[in-house]
């Protein structure tokens, strides 16, 4: 409902249609300003003198709706005199809008509504061709409003709006207004190309300024900060920039400017219900229960018909991670008006951030019946469709729920990592969340997108709700090769760290601590040191370590996000050394208690903000100071000048020296380049290059060495970990190269050819239950020689002294090559070792259950009790 607010505002200054030479064009003048005083004084004069002037009563009533004077706004366009056709519409438009939220004189907010039904009715009678852009306008927001009611009101209002274009193409208010609508409708693309429209006519048009920051906000970009303040340049007391503004630091978590930004917002119209909501919002982020209701309360007896109280504070609420009170506004939104689809979307998907999958459904087919051109409720419906027919494979504490295929691959990987996360974290904090954590993994990006925004897009591959966690499968490969084990450790991290705060926990320090468990969980989980993060901490782009939070909610460089989550982690690491983990542990307590960062850096740590930022400065130096002095620019250096420093010039010598078959020269660079920064590792760094000259000098040894440090920087690196296991099966250490493969199926869970090559190493070393996991991934990737897939599985675990499972494999063999002569003879064994007839095919008639179609045997898959699929719903046409 932000968005009334911008159309109250743009019929209040956004209709620059005047006659030239009309005497209030002073008034006009103030007005645009938002200078309402001067406003209203000048066009009472104006009125005193020509009490007829309906331009200047219309002024007034702009004026004073701005500042909250609701009664005599009312009044003042009730004076507009009527035209030819009757009162004219933009003047009846505002009416509606004002009687709609505060109420008619007897304060009932449906006379608004029942406005709106005449404006669009006139419009109807009148036709386009006789109203003015401004009453065209109108006409469009009048549809938009109703559309609530009748959803095919929504292209009405499209159309009215291009009539409106057509009449007055130079006038950016009827651009401004198709924006809005756009906007409104997700249509971010050509919102933002109608509001470049409306600044092309009038660059200082504040409505077009608004709402390109508006645009951006929509985007995440760190840009709607700087639009949002452009506006205010323009015009200081423009309500809606203000609130916009206030909503910004509210996502920043920057309480105290959010409070001075309402405060001048309420200082120009007291009686705003934006800018009134907010004031609730903020008393609830700061767990002020007793403030919350008493302005809540305020907000319904000022404005009874600002439907969008409950519905903001959802959206306020979810933005910050208070899922299930956005679950608990929505809820209400939704029974105080059940026209409100919006809220009945936010009612649904926050149901679903909480694990309500049937109950998110139920509001969500609510909301599309209401409003099916709503994208992001299409979306999240489609989306469910879909998830019908994932798997779902439980452990204790944790269900996993994936493409079926991939859950059979992935649930013996990911789910006892996800057991162990989770016994790490209830000892470290003390704290157990409920159980089961749903885990959801998404082979299309598109779908971890809209489960995470609603909207195809988002660039994380990651994200926790408390009792669901969704991430990106590893097949989706959107951000290259991931390590999706260090990835579900990070978010099960955040599930703990909501929960134990309430929700309380700054986004900075949850994601910091987050990496940091990471990194002390394995090596090369989680963020390792870049020569970029270097770099932009010399050159001072770095967010100070006691304000992080905005590096991740507005970053001013394209890499800030990036720097930010190694960055915090590092803060993390420095509070452990310097004062213990139990140090964190108390700030995690105290962000619960409601207390500040600034608070616990004073109370916790004993340190003022720009002291912990010197010691953090000091830290990076401390610990990374070697890789900063190779990194820093060299003039006067003795073979030439090094701009990037002397880490990057070595590295650059030696893919030349590589190039040119210098070997001995690429070795000496490569190693001085090591001894400088020896925490960068990838397919950047030395390592790779080092490994493959040592083996070209014949020393395998000395190549592992390097890899085996590779994959300890970066545990994503899946071509060192590859280079690594192949050659320690040249070396013939079987044991190691299983246990590198081990990890590099965390990277790529999905190659047959790794789990059979692992499965041989298990099997060499009579580690046939191993071997067992690894021939039962096999199967179910849909190997070229499924019969022989089967037939390997069922002798691993025959060797596994698993007799059951290796009857199950075995005739999965047969039922596909029933002549397959090794896996009759044994089928054959397992049947003399258990005592059963000997003839395979007289066991299968006897074992009515596993044949198939004309007696073949329907070859039970192994794996197939543990992954169940939920029922399959009637598609939903959503056309």
């Amino acid at each position: 409902m932000m968005r009334i607010a911008c159309l109250l505002l743009l019929c209040a200054v956004g209709t620059p249609l005047i006659a030239a030479g009309d005497a209030t064009d002073a008034a006009r003048a103030y007005l645009d300003a938002g200078r309402y005083a001067e406003a209203i004084a000048a066009v009472r004069d104006r009125i005193a003198e020509a009490p007829r002037a309906g331009e200047g009563w219309r002024t007034l009533g702009h004026a004073l709706a701005a500042t909250g004077e609701v009664e005599e706004a009312l009044a003042a366009y009730r004076r507009v005199p009527p035209g030819a056709d009757g009162p004219p519409l933009d003047v009846e438009m505002a009416m509606a809008r004002l009687e709609g939220v505060y109420g008619d004189a007897a304060g009932d907010p449906g006379a608004g509504r029942a406005r709106t039904r005449r404006v669009l009715a006139a419009y109807r009678e009148r036709g386009h061709a006789r109203l003015s852009a401004r009453e065209l306008v109108a006409a469009g927001d009048a549809a938009r409003d109703l559309a609530r009611e009748d959803p095919a009101l929504y292209a009405m209002a499209l159309r009215i709006y291009e009539q409106a274009i057509r009449r007055a193409p130079d006038d950016p208010a009827t651009h401004v207004a198709i924006a809005d609508l756009l906007l409104d409708r997700y249509n971010n693309e050509e919102a933002l190309e109608a509001y470049r429209a409306a600044l092309e006519r009038d660059a200082q048009f504040v409505p077009a300024l608004r709402g390109i920051a508006h645009s951006l906000h929509f985007d995440h970009s760190a840009g709607a900060l700087d639009a949002t303040r452009r506006a205010l340049e323009v015009r200081p007391t423009d309500v809606g920039s203000l609130v916009l503004l206030a909503r910004l630091h509210l996502e920043l978590e920057a309480y105290s400017e959010a409070e001075q930004t309402i405060e001048r917002a309420l200082a120009v119209n007291p009686r705003s219900p934006e800018a009134l909501t907010l004031t609730a919002a903020l008393a609830f982020l700061r767990g002020d229960k007793q403030t919350f209701e008493a302005r809540v309360a305020r907000v319904r007896a000022i404005a009874p018909g600002y439907v969008a109280l409950y519905q903001t504070l959802a959206e306020v609420a979810a933005q910050n991670r208070y899922y299930a009170a956005a679950e608990r506004f929505a809820r209400r939104a939704v029974s105080l008006d059940d026209h409100a689809w919006r809220a009945h979307a936010l009612l649904g998907v926050n149901r679903l951030r909480l694990g309500r999958m049937e109950a998110g459904r139920a509001a969500l087919e609510s909301a599309f019946r209401g409003d099916p051109y709503d994208a992001r409720t299409k979306n999240a419906l489609e989306l469910l469709d879909r998830l019908d027919g994932f798997g779902h494979v439980r452990s204790a504490r944790f269900v996993l729920v994936a493409d079926p295929r991939e859950a059979r691959v992935l649930a013996p990987r990911l789910l006892p990592i996800a057991e162990r996360a989770y016994d790490h974290y209830a000892g470290a904090y003390g704290y157990r969340p409920a159980t089961p954590v749903r885990v959801e993994l998404y082979r299309r990006h598109e779908d971890f997108s809209v489960r995470t925004t609603g909207l195809v897009g988002v660039d994380i591959m990651g994200v926790s709700f408390g009792p669901v966690v969704a991430l990106d499968s590893p097949s989706a490969a959107v951000f290259g090769p991931v390590n999706v084990g260090s990835v579900l450790w990070h978010e099960i991290a955040h599930t703990f760290h909501l929960g134990l705060t309430g929700s309380r926990v700054p986004r900075w320090f949850s994601e910091g601590l987050a990496v940091f468990e990471e990194r002390r969980a394995r090596p090369g989980w989680g963020f390792d040191v870049s020569p970029g993060f270097l770099v932009a901490f010399r050159e001072g782009r770095l967010a100070p370590a006691s304000a992080l939070n905005q590096a991740f909610l507005r970053p001013r460089y394209p890499e800030q996000i990036a720097h930010a989550y190694l960055q915090s982690a590092l803060v993390m690491e420095l509070i452990a050394r310097d004062h213990g983990f139990e140090a964190i542990v108390r700030m995690l307590e105290g962000y619960r208690d409601g207390r500040s960062t600034a608070e616990l850096l004073r109370d916790v740590l004993g340190r003022e903000a720009q002291a912990f930022d010197a010691a953090f400065d000091a830290f990076v130096r401390e610990r990374f100071g070697h890789a900063l002095e190779a990194l820093a620019p060299v003039a006067d250096a003795e073979d030439g000048p090094m701009p990037q420093g002397r880490y990057p010039h070595l590295l650059r010598e030696a893919r030349l020296a590589l190039a040119a078959g210098e070997l001995e020269r690429a070795f000496a660079a490569l190693t001085e380049a090591q001894a400088l920064f020896p925490e960068h590792g990838g397919g950047e760094g030395t390592y790779h290059m080092l490994a493959g000259l040592h083996l070209r000098r014949g020393e395998p040894e000395r190549a592992i060495e390097q890899l085996e440090r590779a994959i300890a920087i970066d545990a994503d690196d899946l071509e060192a970990h590859e280079r690594l296991a192949g050659l320690h099966r040249e070396t013939g250490d079987a044991g190691a190269a299983a246990s590198v493969l081990e990890r590099a199926l965390l990277i790529q869970p999905f190659d047959a050819n790794l789990y059979r090559t692992l499965a041989g190493l298990r099997e060499s070393r009579g580690e046939w239950e191993s071997a067992a996991e690894a021939r039962e991934a096999v199967v179910a990737l849909d190997p070229s020689d499924p019969a022989g897939a089967r037939y390997h599985l069922a002798r691993a675990h025959h060797r596994a002294g698993n007799a059951a499972a290796a009857r199950r494999a075995v005739l999965g063999a047969l039922e596909i090559a029933p002549l397959y002569e090794e896996a009759l003879e044994l089928l054959l064994l397992l049947r003399e070792l258990s005592g059963a007839p000997a003839d395979p095919r007289g066991a299968r008639r006897a074992q009515g259950e596993e044949s198939g179609p004309n007696g073949i045997g329907g070859g039970v898959d192994p794996s197939a009790t543990m992954v169940t699929t939920g029922k399959t719903m009637p598609e939903t046409k959503r056309e």
